[in-house]
């Protein structure tokens, strides 16, 4: 949990770190994003189905996309958030 590196540092210093904290979570999101991309454009590539029901498995592996992007909008907003609070109290 990154909520406990900011607890463990004295109030003064939690509010300076938070969106650093924000920062880093939207950086990773932002890489594992890209990094989905380039595994779904090699399944695409090389056309593998499901065995079963034979979809393609760029279908199947989208979730995962999709799940990134609303993990990328998520850290997007923090982010705003807690530079915003970060100006107000500064």
């Amino acid at each position: 949990n990154i909520d406990m590196v900011a607890e463990t540092l004295k109030k003064k210093w939690r509010i300076d770190i938070y969106p650093l904290l924000e920062l880093s979570v939207l950086l990773f999101t932002l890489y594992f994003l890209k990094e989905i991309f380039a595994f779904i454009q090699t399944t695409a590539f090389y056309q593998q189905k499901s065995q079963v029901m034979a979809l393609p498995m760029t279908a199947v592996y989208s979730v995962f996309a999709i799940g990134n992007v609303l993990a990328v909008f998520h850290a997007v907003s923090n982010f705003i958030f807690r530079f915003t609070e970060w100006r107000k109290n500064r």
